[in-house]
């Protein structure tokens, strides 16, 4: 018996995942060694004119987003590879030129700790007669006990 047409429901086309399609290409990772070898620092005759490597200015340099990297890195392993790289670099000249006094050092503190995670550490150790601390209580008092809420009425 063959169905009725009128009732035939057409059969349903697989859906896009959405979005744009990708433009990536493994070319990508020879366009960043590219990019980071033209990122070169040069001295202009006043003073040192700065071209750090970036992953923003690879994405500027691309046409691309920032966030198009990130999407690259997570998919495809030999950018997130080519990409880690570009962070090595980075990290490396800002130690370096920062430590020698050619980049400024407060920037230069200030992208390691936002960009790689090297960020300024103290510790305290609070011991009591030698021994480390392993609790404290807190016990409030009230110097007014007429009103026990300072600064309300």
């Amino acid at each position: 018996m063959t169905p009725d047409p009128t009732t035939l429901k057409p059969v349903p086309e697989e859906k896009h995942p959405g979005g744009r399609p990708s433009e990536y290409d493994p070319s990508v990772c020879h366009k960043l060694v590219q990019y980071v070898g033209e990122c070169q620092d040069f001295y202009d005759g006043q003073r040192v004119q700065v071209k750090l490597p970036k992953r923003e200015g690879f994405a500027k340099y691309l046409g691309v987003t920032r966030q198009t990297l990130d999407n690259w890195a997570n998919q495809h392993p030999e950018f997130f590879d080519a990409l880690s790289r570009l962070d090595a670099e980075q990290k490396e000249r800002l130690i370096d030129n920062g430590l020698a006094g050619h980049y400024n050092p407060t920037i230069a503190k200030l992208l390691l700790s936002a960009n790689h995670g090297m960020a300024e550490k103290s510790q305290q150790d609070i011991t009591s007669g030698g021994e480390k601390v392993k609790g404290f209580v807190v016990e409030l008092t009230h110097a007014n006990p007429q009103n026990p809420h300072p600064g309300s009425l």
